[in-house]
């Protein structure tokens, strides 16, 4: 892979924090159990290997891992479903890694190995799509990773971000590595590697952001002035245990957990859902503990649910957090959120 211009990369020095505890969800002093008010069951729907879920107008969307149909919408009433984008070659399909989004209030479908994004439009209940090139060739040499309102594309050195623009301009972004022990002294293909599952919440005014890495229990909190990320304050729970390198891939130790699984954000909290499954048992990327930190990155409120979710998504308008549990349940998960977020 080869680097490409990083514009608009000011960032602040970020400041660490110290005699913190092992594992992340001991940080926090409070915590609370919550309860499901809304539990769907998404075979019914032909919905048979949910992977990602967001709200986009009356529809839930669906990053559904069927070779069949792997864009699926369901309705909030549960009365329509929409399907589209098959593995493939053609005009509208995709092959290996893809990410599904809801971009600046658009559902794009970054098709990676295609070097192109899907628009996806919902015209009298059915699909239209269309195809956008990619418009900076360097955005082609790298993995993107969908992020909310970014594009995370991990790069030598450090972690990158793409934010694309109503007019289809792309701004570079960048946050600072880590100046912790080993990952400092790794070249900086394996250490690029690490963070190549980031998971990033932005505030929904787009002013402040906060990341946590897969596979290291890494958190920070920032800003977001003029196109440039500022990284105010991070933690680091513990030290990345290294069990071997594959080829440029930094693999996590068995005994490593594998921490967040997914970021979401509400007006006053960046919230990660947190697994403690490690890696020997790569089956299981799910988690029952979701963590709130304010955008100042303050530890506010440790909450437990009874399912073991894979992913999760914050549904502003109706304050409920939307999870989706881990195979072969395929359950779509609410909770209400009005007294909390």
């Amino acid at each position: 892979m080869k680097r490409f211009l990083i514009i608009s990369s000011l960032f602040l020095l970020a400041c660490g924090e110290s005699n913190l505890p092992q594992f992340p969800p001991e940080h926090f002093s409070k915590s609370r159990e919550i309860t499901s008010c809304f539990t769907l069951d998404l075979e019914k729907f032909d919905i048979l290997k949910p992977y990602t879920v967001f709200r986009y107008n009356n529809w839930y969307v669906f990053d559904d891992r069927d070779f069949d149909a792997h864009l699926k919408l369901l309705s909030i009433d549960q009365t329509k479903v929409l399907k589209g984008i098959p593995e493939g070659n053609g005009p509208f399909e995709v092959v290996g890694y893809f990410n599904i989004m809801n971009q600046d209030g658009s559902i794009l479908i970054d098709d990676v190995n295609h070097r192109r994004m899907i628009g996806v439009d919902i015209i009298s209940d059915s699909l239209a799509f269309i195809n956008i090139p990619y418009l900076d060739s360097s955005f082609a040499h790298h993995y993107p990773f969908g992020c909310g309102k970014f594009l995370e594309l991990p790069s030598y050195g450090h972690t990158s971000f793409i934010r694309l623009r109503g007019n289809g301009k792309m701004v570079y972004s960048s946050l600072p590595m880590p100046p912790d022990g080993i990952i400092s002294e790794m070249n900086a293909v394996n250490k690029y590697s690490i963070y190549l599952n980031t998971k990033v919440a932005v505030s929904p005014d787009k002013s402040k952001y906060a990341w946590g890495v897969n596979s290291f229990p890494y958190y920070g909190f920032g800003r977001i002035i003029d196109d440039s990320l500022y990284a105010d304050k991070y933690y680091f729970y513990s030290t990345l245990t290294i069990g071997k390198i594959w080829e440029d891939l930094v693999m996590p130790d068995y005994e490593q957990r594998i921490n967040v699984l997914a970021a979401t954000s509400s007006d006053k909290y960046a919230i990660f859902l947190y697994s403690d499954n490690i890696y020997k048992d790569a089956g299981k990327f799910s988690g029952n503990t979701i963590l709130l930190y304010s955008w100042d990155g303050e530890p506010v409120l440790k909450l437990l649910v009874k399912e073991r979710l894979l992913f999760i998504t914050y549904d502003i308008e109706r304050k409920r957090l939307i999870g989706l549990t881990e195979e072969p349940q395929g359950l779509l998960v609410e909770y209400d959120m009005s007294d909390i977020l």
